[in-house]
């Protein structure tokens, strides 16, 4: 029996009200449940996740540390190569200011007195060709 002084419109309006309240706590819960659900279902998917890219984060690792080594293997066969090149030039000046001291003066003597011995032949060419 509704309270004196509370008409019938302000009672259907309350038990409105209530069941209003009602049926957004049961939404609440449900929500909340469903959540819970939700959480536990990402839980175990993240737990999968990590379980699944463990084995392809450790290759990962071991293919950086492969190409680091490989890295340092040929900055080091670079420098050897470098000091190689470096050590063949030096000797290939060194062999050439040798041969331009030591070869080339002989050779022009040798190339001068070869002109001149031709130069002989040719005359003696050009004689025999007179008398003959």
């Amino acid at each position: 029996m509704p309270a004196p002084g509370l008409s019938n419109a302000a009672v259907v309006l309350l038990g409105v009200i209530a069941l209003g309240s009602l049926a957004q706590a049961v939404f609440l819960l449900v929500l909340g449940r469903e959540l819970m659900t939700m959480g536990r279902r990402l839980d175990a998917f993240q737990q999968r996740l990590v379980r699944d890219l463990h084995p392809l984060v450790a290759d990962i690792t071991r293919a950086t540390r492969s190409l680091s080594a490989a890295s340092e293997l040929t900055e080091q066969q670079a420098r050897r190569i470098d000091s190689l090149v470096s050590t063949a030039l030096a000797r290939l000046v060194e062999v050439e200011r040798v041969v331009e001291e030591v070869l080339v003066p002989p050779a022009n003597r040798v190339a001068g007195w070869l002109a001149a011995l031709r130069s002989l032949r040719t005359l003696v060419d050009f004689y025999r060709g007179l008398r003959g």
